[in-house]
């Protein structure tokens, strides 16, 4: 596409150089209006015209049209100062607006956008404030942002992402999710404190619906916390973002380790419980055993004489002391 741009513009200018000269000589007062564009402004097509015409008829083109290996169109801005607005090279690299670097196939120096045949609202922008594509047509549900790239973090339905990666919306994958775990990229590594399970205990699941549901996924009922109910009990597991809201979100994958160790302290309550429930039972049998003793030793016809029968329990149970059998 760069080499065909290329072949038709030196086309274009061997067949336009004499009607250029010619405008070149036209007098000043036949200048179209002049509209002055700053840096990362938009103008419309009759305005771009409007610039263009004034150019080549107004003698602000310096003449230095140099077609060889190399293509260079300079202009004069209205200080006077010349400027490379077009060039191309053998390898087929172009850069515009005084930017030209042979190993990009495109070089722009200044803001870039994109529209679509219709006109309009920019399909993209590349600017100083990043990245933007709008969601208009195929790239994406709605209008507005479909793809931001700010200061290195990447927003999806959002220009003001967050973090690294910010979905406005519900993220869907076919495969696992997975999180960095490594033990060499941790330290201060403590196990966790006891206390988990009253923690658990003091949290509130609710359901709720989205009052703005972006897509299918946030439609409907809805089960989870209240990320300022969390942030009282477990601190530490909820975001804060730093938009005008500060508006918060959970960390639902630092909330298994605590239901972990809530699981484990409700275990060991188990345990022990049953070992008392253990101790019970076996001292049951004891005494039950000793009650059989003793009712054989007393309906038993040979016994002649008092028998003294002193029965005792381990410490967890009852003592039984029982006088002379006559």
């Amino acid at each position: 596409m760069v080499r065909a741009l290329q072949r038709s513009i030196g086309v274009c200018l061997s067949v336009s150089i004499g009607a250029m000269s010619a405008f070149i000589s036209t007098s000043a007062g036949a200048c179209p209006t002049f509209h002055t564009l700053a840096n990362g402004s938009t103008a419309d097509a009759t305005q771009v015209m409007d610039d263009f015409n004034s150019i080549l008829q107004c003698a602000r083109f310096t003449g230095d049209v140099v077609i060889d290996n190399n293509i260079w169109i300079r202009m004069k801005d209205e200080a006077g100062a010349s400027r490379t607005v077009l060039r191309t090279a053998s390898d087929g690299s172009v850069g515009l607006n005084g930017y030209h670097d042979t190993a990009m196939l495109l070089g722009v120096n200044g803001a870039t956008y994109l529209y679509s045949s219709g006109g309009g609202t920019s399909i993209a922008a590349l600017n100083t404030n990043g990245l933007t594509i709008n969601s208009s047509g195929a790239l994406g549900p709605s209008s507005g942002v479909g793809l931001a790239v700010v200061s290195g973090y990447v927003g999806i339905d959002t220009a003001a992402p967050s973090y690294p990666l910010h979905v406005n919306g519900t993220a869907y994958s076919t495969g696992a999710a997975g999180a960095l775990s490594d033990i060499r990229h941790k330290k201060n590594v403590a196990t966790l404190e006891e206390g988990a399970l009253d923690a658990v205990m003091s949290l509130r699941p609710v359901t709720f619906e989205w009052k703005e549901p972006k897509d299918d996924g946030m439609k409907g009922k809805q089960t989870g916390f209240i990320a300022q109910e969390i942030e009282k009990v477990l601190p530490s597991t909820v975001l804060t973002q730093s938009d005008a809201m500060k508006t918060k979100g959970i960390k639902y994958n630092e909330l298994i380790p605590v239901l972990t160790k809530a699981l484990q302290e409700q275990q060991e309550e188990i345990r022990t419980l049953k070992a008392i429930e253990q101790d019970r039972t076996d001292e049951i049998h004891q005494l039950q055993t000793r009650l059989s003793l003793v009712e054989g030793i007393v309906v038993s016809p040979q016994v002649s004489r008092p028998i003294a029968v002193s029965t005792h329990i381990s410490s967890r149970g009852a003592a039984m002391d029982a006088g002379p059998i006559q």
